[in-house]
């Protein structure tokens, strides 16, 4: 099953023409000048992101929604900070512990997500090419 679903995503983004980089880049995002201000965008949205996970993770525990969204929160916040700091192998694991929990929130919720990944597939290869 995963295996089929990377085949999609890369079927889609050769379908949109968006090539695969060949190498990571390992500079800080914010050493572009260009990129200062979407830096400062990124590291407070990965601040916040923090915040509101460790806050939830003082929350209601009985409700399943609030260790789901712990979990992706700080992942996604794991990724996105490794990703600005050019570190390749923090953000491998970061984008794939975010997607181990947000399948796993799938699992929790009996969602079918089979179905739903692949009726997402169907509707983005549908679309325009989106990038500039």
């Amino acid at each position: 099953m995963l295996q089929d679903a990377f085949n999609a995503v890369r079927e889609f983004h050769y379908h949109k023409g968006i090539a695969p980089v060949q190498e990571f880049p390992t500079t800080r995002y914010t050493d572009r000048p260009y990129s200062q201000h979407a830096g400062w965008l990124l590291d407070n949205a990965v601040k916040y992101m923090r915040d509101a996970a460790e806050n939830l993770e003082h929350q209601d525990k009985d409700d399943p929604r609030t260790m789901r969204m712990h979990l992706i929160l700080e992942e996604c916040a794991e990724c996105i900070s490794a990703m600005m700091a050019g570190d390749e192998e923090l953000a491998l694991d970061g984008l794939l512990d975010l997607i181990f929990v947000c399948v796993g929130a799938g699992v929790v919720f009996d969602w079918p997500m089979d179905e739903g990944f692949y009726e997402v597939w169907r509707s983005n290869m549908t679309k325009g090419r989106t990038d500039k």
